[in-house]
Parts: structure tokens; sequence; C-alpha cells
């Protein structure tokens, strides 16, 4: 305890100091933290073994395409320590040290290389007895360890105590013989060793700061840094894959011919000759090699080659270039199915056509059709009258009416105002659908065809919304068959305001 006398009077004061323990959670950091430590380098992948085509002739042969290991991973640099790590000397506030550097993470371990593919080519089974294959993948390599993060700053002193000392303000009258010194009702605590700024006299009073010794006392904490983290470990590399055998049971493989495509005039009365490899998958493998072999359980066989045959030819009463159908491209392809080859042929639904069969050849003779190219060209080409009198008109560019199958015209209305003239919305919704049909070039119930154009009446369907000044909408689902049953479908639509 501390105690202090005015000089002025008699009065003595009698003053005690409090400890204060410094629970802030702030504190600032000394040092500078460490840098982090660089990754390590991933590993190489391994080398995959190169592909082989080899002929069994009955000598003993090794072929060895097996993958190479992929390489380890490098370790990761150490973190480095922080710097600058001197502890300021009992500041009035908490410390904390700055951090190490983190450790940097080990680098990934190479791929294993892939093990090579193998073809054989052999007349005697028996002869593939005599070779050993190794065609395995290889072992990846080990990922690299991470490393320790660097040690960062330490305090040397870990607690430390800050004493405060509290002034007050005292004032004197001036020009009053033996006024007294009374207090100013100001305070003011500061760090033991500093002092008030002096306060200016007025023309009635003189100033002066009265010391009451230590008033309280703080106590401060250093908190070391952490050490950085430790960096992670690189992934393993992975397995490298097992190469593939494929047995053929002859000594070469003649180039095939699997499909042929081209213009209806250019293959008119030609035979087209096709032909395609049938390859198949069979367990077994090790049976059939060298007892040494490292081979996958699986292998592909050559089974045989399909040869397929497909003729065009035309019977039909105009010519392909009356018909505007000399340039529809047409054609087939053999197709692997079930361990046979089938002949898939591609000719358009606008081509009418009937098919033979005769042995290994299939006839196709086309009877007629049009080109595909002048579907879908149906659009909206007037949009008239209120109500009642309500008329849409479409117009197909095609002119296909009368050499379809039928035709569908599905059309849909939608308004911005129900029928009784209430606005429900400002984009026009579903209010009604109605399906128009053309058949064999005759026009069904409400409508009627004339040469490429067709009018339908709509005033007989959609009347209540086809109001004067509504917001309207046509939208029109049309499907067009063909005569052997194919459909197209298309879209098209229309905004409006009715009787405009």
């Amino acid at each position: 305890m501390r105690r202090s006398m005015m000089k002025s009077g008699l009065l003595l004061l009698s003053l005690s100091y409090t400890f204060i323990v410094s629970n802030s959670t702030y504190a600032r950091e000394f040092g500078e933290r460490g840098s982090r430590g660089q990754n390590g380098q991933n590993g190489a992948a391994g080398y995959s073994g190169q592909d082989r085509s080899i002929k069994a002739t009955g000598q003993s042969e090794t072929i060895d395409v097996s993958g190479a290991p992929g390489e380890d991973g490098y370790d990761g640099d150490y973190g480095r320590d922080a710097r600058s790590c001197g502890q300021p000397h009992q500041p009035a506030y908490n410390l904390t040290g700055a951090d190490g550097g983190d450790g940097g993470s080990g680098g990934y371990g190479g791929r294993g290389g892939s093990g090579g593919d193998v073809t054989v080519f052999y007349q005697n089974i028996n002869h593939l007895k005599r070779i050993q294959i190794l065609n395995q993948g290889a072992p990846g390599g080990r990922g690299g360890y991470g490393a320790d993060g660097g040690e960062g700053c330490e305090c040397y002193q870990t607690f430390w105590d800050i004493e405060y000392c509290g002034f007050r303000l005292l004032k004197k009258q001036k020009n009053v013989e033996g006024a007294s010194w009374i207090y100013a009702n100001r305070k003011e605590t500061l760090q033991c060793g500093e002092y008030p700024n002096r306060v200016r006299p007025t023309e009635t009073f003189t100033y002066r700061w009265e010391d009451q010794g230590v008033t309280q006392r703080k106590t401060f904490r250093c908190t070391s840094g952490d050490y950085g983290r430790t960096g992670s470990n690189g992934s393993n590399g992975s397995y490298g894959s097992q190469g593939s055998i494929t047995l053929v049971p002859r000594l070469s493989i003649a180039p095939t011919k699997p499909s042929f495509y081209d213009g209806i005039s250019n293959l008119l009365g030609k035979r087209i000759d096709l032909s395609k490899d049938i390859w198949v998958t069979r367990n077994g493998t090790a049976q059939l090699l060298a007892p040494s072999s490292n081979v996958p359980s699986y292998y592909k066989y050559l089974l045989k080659t399909s040869k397929l045959s497909y003729q065009i030819n035309w019977n039909a009463s105009q010519s392909p270039s009356q018909l505007g159908v000399q340039n529809v491209r047409i054609g087939g392809q053999i197709l692997s199915r079930s361990e046979t080859g089938e002949l898939s042929l591609s000719l358009p639904g606008t081509i009418e056509y009937t098919k033979s069969q005769s042995g290994n050849l299939t006839t196709i003779s086309l009877t007629g059709g049009f080109d595909p190219a002048r579907l879908d060209k149906v659009s909206i080409s007037d949009i008239s009258g209120i109500q009642e009198d309500g008329e849409l008109v479409l117009e197909d560019v095609g002119n296909l009416w009368n050499e379809l199958k039928s035709v569908e015209l599905e059309v849909s209305l939608l308004t911005n105002k129900t029928a009784s003239g209430v606005t429900v919305s400002p984009r026009p919704v579903f209010r009604h659908k109605k399906t128009f049909s053309v058949v064999n070039g005759t026009a069904g119930i409400g409508a009627q065809l004339t040469g490429d154009s067709i009018a339908l009446d709509a005033g007989r369907y959609f009347y209540p919304w086809l109001k004067s000044g509504y917001k309207a909408k046509y939208q029109i689902l049309v499907k067009q068959i063909t005569r052997n049953g194919t459909e197209y479908m298309s879209n098209i639509e229309r905004s409006f305001t009715v009787g405009e």
C-alpha cells in the first residue's frame, strides 16, 4: 500500500490498488510466420508394354510386354521455422508468437504401366502351347511422405504485471489568500512512470495533478506460436491394367467392307457385296498358352467373316428424277448380333419398297416415294375472322397432302382472356384443342383442301375465345405419316390479335 499526503492540509488519504489479470482474447503477434515447405514432386508413370502381333509356328517363344512400375513420389519439404522471434519486453497487451510454416505434402506415386496388347495368328491351335505371354500391368509408385511443420516463436516470459497510477486534478483560486486546493472533477489513470499533460491556468484558477499512487495492476500473458501443420502423404499410384489377348485362327486378316451408302441413281442394278469380321469373347486364355503365361482370363477371338450382299432395283412407274429421289442416300451395313452377321438396310421412311431374300443376297425393289427434304414444310399462311367466322389457313410448301397416307393437325388455341372476357394472364394460356386430318388426300370434317393449302374452320371449335382484341396464339403439332407407316412430327406456332 502506498500513501500520499496533501501538503496544503492535514487530510491523510488512504488508497488501495486492484489486481487484474487480462483475459482478453486479443493478442498482438510478434515474429514472422515460417514459410510453407514445398510439396514433393509426383512420381513418373511407368512405361506401358508395346503392343505385339506374332505368328504361332510351333517354335517356343516368350513375349514379355509387361508394364514397368511407377516411380515413387518425393517427400515434401519441412516447413520453415518462424523468424524475428524477439519477444517485446513487457508491453501493456497480450502477445502471441508467430506460427511455424506448414510442412509440404508428399507427391503422388506414379501410375504403373499397362501391359501391351498381344495378337496371335495361328493355324494349329496346339502351337499356342509353345508361346509364353507376359502382359500384366505393373504396380504404381509409393506416395511421398508429408513433412513436419516448422517451429513457432516461443515466449521467454509467459506472464508480467503492469502497474497503473491514478491522478486527480486539483484547482486553486487565484488572487485569494489562503485559498485551498480543491478537486476539479477530473481523473486519469496512466501506466506508472507516465504523467498527465499539464493543464493551463485560467483567469480564475490554477491547476495541478495529484499523484494518487498505484491504483491498479494488470497481468498480461504471452502464448508461444504453434508448430506448422504436417503435410499430407501422397497417394500411391494405381496399378497398371493388364493387356488384352486376341487370337486369330488364320495367318492374316483380310480387309473388310462392312457398310456402303450412295445416292439411289448410283446404286440401281448393282450388287453391293459387304463383309464384316465377327469377333467374340471367350474365357480360358491360360489353358491355351504356355503354363507360365501371365495373361487375362478372357480373350478376343475371330469367329468368322460374315459376307452379305444387297441389290437396289427400280420398279416404279416414274423415274427417280421424276420423283425427285435420284440423290436420296440409301444403303446398308452388317451388324454383329448373336455371334453372326445381320444386314441392316437404311432407307428413309418416304421411300416405298419391297424386299426379297435369296441366300446371302437381299434385293430391294423401289416402288415409289419422295425426297424426305419435302417434309416439315407446313406453315401458317393466314389467320382471319372473329368468333364463328374464325379461319386458320395452312400451306405445305412440300405439297404432300396427296402423297402421304395421312396428315394430322393437332391445333391448340391459347388466349390471355377467358370466354367471359376476364384477363387471367399477361401471356396467352391454353383454352382448347382440336385435331383435323387429311387421309389419302381427302380432308376431314372442319377442313377444306385446295392445292397446297388447307383451310381450317377454327370458328366452329374455338369461337368462345375468338373475340376481337384478344391476345392469342395457335400451337400446331403436325404429324405426317408416309405410305409405309413412318411418322414425322413437327411444331409450328404463331401469336396474333383476334380481328386484326
